[in-house]
């Protein structure tokens, strides 16, 4: 078999691979390829095959938290594993065929606590004979990219079945039946992630002050450590002129709201003691939301903000709707919009205590409400649909 490197896929032949997800970039804004690696939850390749047997070549690290990743046929997830470390190859399409669309997705969130934690492909393999052209179909572009910013609930935290054990593990998350890939299929629409489980917006989970998404939000992936993850880029200031978002989502607030109640967070280097309580710790948290909108708004000044809560908690519910409503009025913004989305419950809750299958479809379906409403276009279902 010979090796198609990734970085055969550039200039006049980029448009037979679609990259999706944040990754590292060359000063022209062209992916780093040689690897691609991909950070984010939902992270991943496209790309449309005919007449081939195909392989991809693909590398993982890690120390504590192995990566995950899925392979998707035609629109069905066919298979889902953890690689060894090291470089190896899968079979993505085991016998030629007329034409088969192909993703490789990233299923496990950026490893904040891992350093070593990354997944990358260096290209294809194949038997065949033929030039790059003749092998991979051109792809139409989608039509609209998403953003979706939050916290294990968007790192799709619950979806998959818990291996046994007390510990936290990666392979609780998945892709497969997530709010944001269902959007994706309805609107053909590109998804980028950026979600951290237990991290919130004044804190995390357990009151510790440095668990935050809003600063890693104008980087790559700032939160991946390591030699390796600063080389593929991860540090790099997100070029937002050159990657135009149609629509954000916010779901994030979940692991503040715990916070209130969750013992206070010692930090080991300082001695310092975090813990939120009170009112004006309430207002703090209200005033970071409204923050974080406005650093959204300036970084995509023509979006769409969706602000949605409810999933898990709903006891900030208020406090977060005051503060959209409030952004709205003083910026005069009126395509900043909150939606109260349905908690889960014992039919539609999933592994580990987090929101199922079920209740992300409802979210989705209320999301799509929106969407609609606002403009957006639905566009035929591509492949098995997820529902």
């Amino acid at each position: 078999m010979r090796l198609i490197p990734l970085t055969e896929f550039s200039g006049t032949l980029s448009n037979r691979l679609h990259i999706s997800g944040r990754t590292g970039c060359s000063p022209d804004g062209s992916p780093f390829l040689n690897p691609l690696t991909l950070f984010w939850t939902a992270s991943g390749i496209e790309c449309a095959v005919t007449e081939a047997e195909l392989y991809a070549d693909i590398e993982c690290d890690y120390k504590y938290y192995r990566p995950w990743i899925s392979v998707w046929i035609n629109g069905k997830r066919t298979a889902r594993f953890a690689p060894e470390k090291g470089r190896s190859r899968i079979c993505l399409v085991p016998s030629p065929a007329p034409l088969t669309r192909i993703q490789i997705l990233k299923e496990s969130q950026a490893m904040a606590g891992d350093s070593a934690h990354r997944f990358c492909i260096h290209g294809f393999c194949t038997n065949s004979g033929k030039a790059v052209p003749d092998i991979f179909m051109p792809l139409a572009p989608k039509k609209y990219l998403f953003e979706c910013i939050g916290d294990s609930i968007t790192c799709g935290e619950g979806l998959e079945d818990p291996v046994p054990g007390k510990e936290w593990n990666s392979a609780w998350q998945g892709t497969r039946n997530h709010f944001a890939m269902i959007l994706s299929q309805r609107f053909n629409a590109d998804i980028s992630i950026i979600a951290q489980s237990g991290w919130g917006l004044l804190c995390g989970w357990n009151n510790d002050p440095h668990c935050t998404i809003p600063p890693l939000y104008r980087f790559v992936c700032s939160l991946a450590k390591g030699a390796a993850n600063r080389e593929a880029g991860a540090p790099q200031a997100w070029d937002f002129s050159r990657h135009k978002t149609d629509a954000v989502i916010i779901n994030l607030g979940s692991n503040d709201e715990y916070a209130f109640r969750a013992a206070p967070w010692e930090d080991p280097a300082s001695g310092k003691t975090y813990k939120l309580h009170g009112d004006a710790d309430y207002a703090r948290l209200k005033a970071a939301a409204k923050n974080f909108i406005g650093e959204i708004r300036r970084r995509n000044p023509q979006a769409l903000i969706i602000w949605c809560y409810g999933m898990f908690l709903t006891g900030c519910m208020d406090l977060f709707r005051s503060a959209i409503e409030e952004f709205r009025a003083e910026n005069r913004d009126d395509k900043v919009r909150f939606i109260e989305l349905s908690p889960m419950d014992d039919t539609t809750a999933g592994a580990q205590k987090h929101p199922g299958p079920l209740c992300h479809k409802e979210a989705a379906d209320l999301l799509t409400a929106v969407l609609l409403k606002k403009g957006f276009k639905q566009t035929p279902k591509i492949g098995t649909p997820l529902f």
